[in-house]
């Protein structure tokens, strides 16, 4: 058995909380034990500090590696997945539908997604079908949502950046976000916005100038926070 393995369970645990995905990933080939805690880590992040595409990289190339190493951690991991963010320079869009279906299926609480690279990724018909999705983080999305499309009952948090969508998709979701209590909406592609979601405490709204109407919101305790230019 090698020293690693040896460790306590609880020390290989706090140790694993330190570390990047990328570092947890290396790690777990080298130890059978860090491989059983790597099935168990909560936070998933793949960005682009932690996975950087060099520059004489293909990025065909960089798309593979990145696939299988977030392949492999969804195929190992057995435990429950609170968090899972990606942020990288990833173009291969198939990889990232098969990741949605997965997330939504286990119902994974917080979403961060962010696209960097080529045209914005088109939200696949799985994403629409998450329930337990309590925060979401969007960056260069599309967002259309199929006509069976129920809300997010238990979403409490939405950031919305450059997110394409029409007026009509926008003001739905919002209106089936019944929890829904922090609200940031940057560079979103509307032009008119009602908003009637009672929990609301913190509306942030920056970019083109839309028309905004809040309805049967309690506007004494919201904190609203709007830069039109």
């Amino acid at each position: 058995m090698d020293r690693i393995s040896s460790l306590p369970d609880n020390v290989i645990d706090a140790i694993l909380k330190c570390l990047s995905i990328r570092d947890v990933v290396q790690t777990s080939i080298l130890s059978h034990a860090w491989r059983d805690q790597l099935s168990t880590v909560s936070q998933l992040v793949f960005d682009k500090e932690t996975f950087p595409c060099p520059e004489d990289q293909q990025q065909k190339d960089y798309d593979n590696k990145i696939a299988r190493i977030i392949d492999q951690v969804l195929l190992l991991h057995q435990g429950t997945i609170n968090r899972f963010k990606l942020s990288v320079d990833l173009t291969s869009y198939p990889d990232i539908d098969r990741w949605i279906r997965y997330l939504s299926r286990h119902g994974v609480a917080e979403l961060i997604l962010e696209i960097w690279k080529d045209s914005p990724y088109r939200l696949p018909s799985s994403f629409f079908s998450w329930k337990g999705i309590t925060n979401l983080k969007l960056y260069r999305c599309i967002f259309h949502p199929p006509s069976s499309f129920n809300g997010f009952n238990r979403l409490t948090v939405l950031d919305l950046q450059e997110v394409t969508s029409t007026d009509e998709e926008l003001g739905r979701l919002l209106s089936l976000c019944p929890s829904l209590r922090k609200l940031r909406l940057k560079d979103v592609d509307c032009t008119t916005l009602r908003i009637s979601n009672q929990e609301l405490v913190d509306l942030s709204i920056e970019g083109k100038q839309i028309q905004l109407y809040l309805e049967s919101t309690p506007s004494s305790s919201c904190s609203i926070h709007c830069i039109f230019f």
